[in-house]
C-alpha cells in the first residue's frame, strides 16, 4: 500500500514534486535540500507570513517543502526545501537572507537567528 506523501508532511509546491521528493535508489537526479531553523514568536503569525510567499518559493524552484515543529517547543520551526540544484538552494537563501530576514517587517515572527545548511541528497528509498 502506498501512503500519500501529503499525509507525511510533505507539501509538493509544483510540477512533478512528488516523485523527486520521494526518490529512489540511484533513479533521481540529485536533490538539494535547504535546511532551515529558527525560533518564532507566534506560530500562527509565523505561518500566515511564510504563506504569503514573498519569495516566490516555485518560481525560485522549490519542488518540496516540509514543515516541522518540535513536540517539546511550540515557539521552533524547522523547514526543508528542496531544489534541483545547488546553486538554486544558495540563491533562495542568499535572497531570504537580504530580503526577509535583514529587514525586521518582513519578518515580524523571528525570535531568534535562523540556522542554515544546504544538504545534498545522497541515498534514498521509499518504505511506502
Amino acid at each position: 500500500m502506498r501512503v500519500d506523501p501529503r499525509k507525511l508532511g510533505w507539501r509538493a509546491t509544483g510540477g512533478c514534486a512528488y516523485a523527486q521528493a520521494i526518490g529512489t535508489k540511484g533513479k533521481e537526479a540529485t536533490m538539494y535540500t535547504l535546511q532551515i531553523e529558527h525560533g518564532v514568536k507566534d506560530f500562527e503569525m509565523w505561518k500566515g507570513a511564510y504563506g504569503n510567499d514573498p519569495l516566490g518559493r516555485i518560481r525560485s524552484g522549490v519542488l518540496a517543502e516540509r514543515i516541522f515543529r518540535p513536540v517539546d517547543d511550540r515557539h521552533y520551526v524547522v523547514l526543508d526545501l528542496d531544489f534541483a540544484s545547488h546553486a538554486q538552494a544558495q540563491e533562495f537563501l542568499d535572497r531570504l537572507r537580504s530580503d526577509v530576514w535583514a529587514i525586521p517587517s518582513a519578518s515580524p515572527a523571528l525570535a531568534s537567528g535562523p540556522k542554515t545548511r544546504i544538504v545534498e541528497q545522497v541515498d534514498g528509498d521509499s518504505r511506502a
